[in-house]
């Protein structure tokens, strides 16, 4: 087994790409460290993605394989595992931190999408995604309350965070769930932003990065694409830009799903906008660390969209 000694330790991972993927000339750059590690991968005849996964989540490493096999069955546009040599879909690298997944991917061509201009056809193609999906068989992360809001509370426990702070936060996010849970079940990708996409010169949308990809509420999907709200500071014109582009999503994707979405659904999607931050923020704690100034923020933001929303009827 290959030792990983930090993220920027290139040489081990030539090596690992020499052996395990038979790629001799591969040239290795750090992309990102982030919630993994991601780099960049070029050899003379091909370029790659190589993830690096932190060993706590190996679980989301090994979730994401079946459903990308699944998806380029269905010549569904996502990314592509290279498997290695062995013809397993990822191999196990040793770190300081434990044993962790490394995964090869075929780089996608294109050009990152506009969430503005793109949209409809981005809302169009996830409805498909969440049709060919409902289909799935394999084994998938199942997220519901413990996932999305207590993490974050735990960690705000955890930290001591100020008793008042932590009551406000504990409370609308019972709320928050109670509404959010009222919206039918099924496949999300879990992290679907522009971001995670390359539009091709056929204009398709190839998405990637499904480690967050589970069975909990479709209406996540789509609040995450229709969000207009900056993360660090809610200006409260980002309601109406919020909800203009639900407004041009929804029809797109309606027609792809098969299905209409309910009133439950359209509160779903404004409630999810603010569990995001609860789900995020503990991701951010347990990768990145945190800062107490940080997560007060945090706490503000979420007590003026709980304010916005209820001057808004949602």
């Amino acid at each position: 087994m290959i030792t990983f000694y930090s993220p920027k330790d290139t040489d081990a991972l030539v090596l690992l790409l020499r052996e395990a993927y038979a790629l001799p000339d591969a040239e290795v750059r750090l992309h990102r460290d982030w919630i993994g590690y991601v780099y960049t991968v070029k050899t003379q005849a091909a370029a790659y993605v190589l993830k690096l996964y932190r060993p706590f989540h190996t679980r989301f490493a090994l979730n994401t394989v079946g459903i990308l096999q699944y998806l380029e069955a269905r010549e569904y546009p996502a990314a592509r595992i290279v498997p290695a040599i062995t013809g397993e879909a990822y191999v196990m690298v040793r770190t300081s931190a434990g044993d962790a997944v490394a995964m090869l991917y075929d780089l996608i061509a294109g050009e990152d999408p506009d969430v503005e201009t793109d949209l409809v056809p981005i809302a169009a193609q996830t409805g498909i995604l969440h049709r060919v999906m409902a289909d799935y068989t394999g084994e998938i992360l199942q997220h519901g309350k413990a996932h999305y809001i207590d993490r974050y509370l735990q960690i705000l426990e955890r930290i001591e965070f100020p008793q008042d702070k932590l009551a406000d936060v504990i409370t609308y996010g019972a709320a928050l769930w109670e509404r959010f849970e009222q919206s039918p079940r099924g496949f999300c990708h879990g992290d679907l932003h522009c971001g995670n996409m390359r539009r091709d010169n056929q204009k398709r949308y190839w998405l990637f990065d499904f480690d967050a990809a589970c069975v909990a509420h479709p209406a996540a999907d789509i609040a995450t694409l229709c969000d207009r709200t900056d993360y660090f500071h809610l200006q409260e014109d980002a309601f109406a830009e919020t909800q203009r582009a639900l407004d041009l999503f929804m029809p797109a994707y309606e027609r792809e799903r098969g299905s209409a979405l309910v009133e439950a659904d359209v509160r779903a999607v404004y409630a999810f906008i603010a569990i995001r931050h609860y789900d995020i923020q503990a991701t951010i704690t347990d990768c990145q660390g945190y800062t107490l100034q940080n997560l007060e923020n945090q706490h503000r933001w979420l007590m003026d969209w709980r304010e916005l929303c209820a001057r808004k009827g949602v």
